[in-house]
């Protein structure tokens, strides 16, 4: 549904007909239908904490970015509502946060400090738009490819900052 309309449209009764549940059990768990989202939110975030400490550590650079992608091809319809067009901007610049806090981990010591948040930045939302790109071609690229140019991609945004001054 929340791929059809926002969840600010999304009328309880037809949430519940599409469910195959009745509206007073919806009611036991839910005040509203953007208490669902919330709860797809919270979700989510979990899954991919999960799925992204369940990657072997040995994996190099782009295997893991292949790991994730696999991770985003799995849930393609969940990431597109929460993160490539997301109904609840406030999710996307905290899961978005979440993820500039993994790449400062990684790659902290060889950014300057003046210039982490636009470098994080830029990253990341390239990133981001390669994903969008791949998930509406229909995933069109093979896996190891797009991850292969978001690892040269990102890597050579980090090299170009050795001349940074």
């Amino acid at each position: 549904m929340l791929q059809e309309q926002p969840v600010s449209a999304v009328k309880v009764k037809e949430l519940c007909e599409r469910a195959g549940i009745n509206r007073t059990t919806f009611y036991l768990h839910y005040g509203s239908p953007g208490d669902v989202l919330k709860d797809i939110e919270k979700d989510f975030s979990s899954e991919t904490e999960e799925y992204l400490t369940s990657i072997s550590p040995s994996l190099n650079d782009v295997m893991y970015i292949q790991a994730y992608l696999d991770f985003v091809e799995k849930n393609a319809d969940v990431y597109r509502i929460l993160l490539i067009e997301p109904q609840d901007r406030e999710f996307q610049r905290q899961f978005l946060q979440e993820m500039i806090r993994i790449i400062q981990r990684e790659y902290a010591p060889t950014v300057p400090e003046e210039i982490q948040a636009e470098t994080y930045a830029f990253i990341l939302h390239g990133n981001m738009a390669i994903i969008r790109n791949w998930m509406d071609s229909n995933f069109q690229k093979d896996k190891a490819s797009i991850a292969q140019l978001m690892y040269d991609l990102s890597d050579n945004a980090l090299i170009a900052l050795e001349n940074y001054s």
